[in-house]
């Protein structure tokens, strides 16, 4: 069942990059353009992305990663303990 997650984590990830991409020349948010059309859209086009006042480079590079870091290393240490008992 990883075969369909991946995938819909990939489209969902594609589909808001765009969505990001097309939002900076919306909002005129557009910054270090080097007009390569696919060099800017995965350099990121839009220097601090924000959407209902969250910032979204903040929210999915740092915060979903130090949680999925966190639930990993404690899901090593609970495995760890019905292993070996301690």
């Amino acid at each position: 069942q990883l075969g369909p997650l991946t995938t819909i984590a990939v489209l969902f990830g594609d589909a808001l990059s765009l969505a990001v991409y097309l939002g900076a020349f919306g909002a005129k948010a557009t910054h270090r353009m080097s007009h390569n059309p696919a060099y800017d859209y995965f350099m990121g086009a839009w220097l601090n992305p924000r959407i209902l006042g969250v910032d979204l480079k903040m929210m999915f590079e740092i915060r979903v990663a130090w949680i999925g870091l966190f639930l990993l290393t404690l899901s090593a240490a609970v495995k760890q303990a019905e292993v070996h008992g301690n």
